[in-house]
């Protein structure tokens, strides 16, 4: 994984969505699926919220296993 130290940085959306992803489990206790993700964000299908999961993973801003509901967990520095 990468350094959290040296992890790249983010677009406004990706911040945008990091943000929600940890503000949903903080306030609920367990994690967003795909398509609470994408219903948040108003994306049209859920293959936009994947794209956006991939690149904050690619990251090292979260952890997600594709194909498993409610796994998508922001690594905290």
């Amino acid at each position: 994984m990468t350094d959290l130290l040296e992890r790249p940085a983010l677009t406004d959306k990706q911040r945008r969505i990091l943000e929600w992803v940890r503000r949903f489990r903080d306030e609920r206790g367990y994690c967003c699926t795909v398509r609470e993700l994408c219903r948040e964000f108003q994306f049209g299908s859920p293959n936009a919220g994947t794209v956006h999961l991939r690149a904050l993973r690619r990251k090292g801003y979260v952890t997600w296993e594709p194909g498993f509901s409610r796994t998508i967990r922001p690594v905290e520095a």
